[in-house]
């Protein structure tokens, strides 16, 4: 399992943060994600929610965020296929202390559950402080299927 890696920067003009890369492969992230406040996280258990834009009634993008670091958020966000199958991708988004820019690290399609799901947002977290340019021991244990 490899993480689409994404970058956004506030835009004070539309109140969206903008994706940096625009041409990804096989991307279903959209350019333009709000971020904004739980009015009342106890009932979506989150404090954040990422959401993308309104398209004929229905969002482009949306996901909680529960707070599992220092600027670290983790989420969930749920598609269907065209043949109604669910699919539910991991989302972990680290934000600048300013609060003008994010990264989204996006696992299309996949989401450990439980304690696996724990350890790896833990080892991830941490190998990104350790790493900040490479995810090559996460990206080494996720393709020997350690986190599924």
């Amino acid at each position: 399992m490899k993480a689409l890696v994404y970058e956004f920067k506030y835009n004070p003009y539309t109140l969206f943060y903008d994706k940096q890369d625009l041409h990804k492969p096989g991307d279903r992230v959209p350019d333009e994600l709000k971020l904004e406040e739980v009015f009342k996280p106890e009932i979506i258990k989150a404090s954040k929610v990422l959401e993308g834009r309104l398209v004929n009634g229905n969002r482009t993008y949306f996901t909680g965020l529960r707070p599992v670091g220092n600027h670290w958020f983790e989420g969930n966000e749920k598609r269907f296929t065209r043949t109604g199958r669910r699919v539910t991708s991991l989302n972990l988004v680290k934000l600048s202390s300013d609060c003008k820019t994010f990264k989204l690290f996006y696992f299309p399609g996949r989401n450990p559950k439980g304690r696996k799901k724990e350890i790896f947002i833990r080892e991830f977290i941490e190998e990104g402080k350790r790493e900040a340019k490479g995810l090559s021991f996460l990206v080494q244990n996720i393709n020997h299927g350690n986190y599924d």
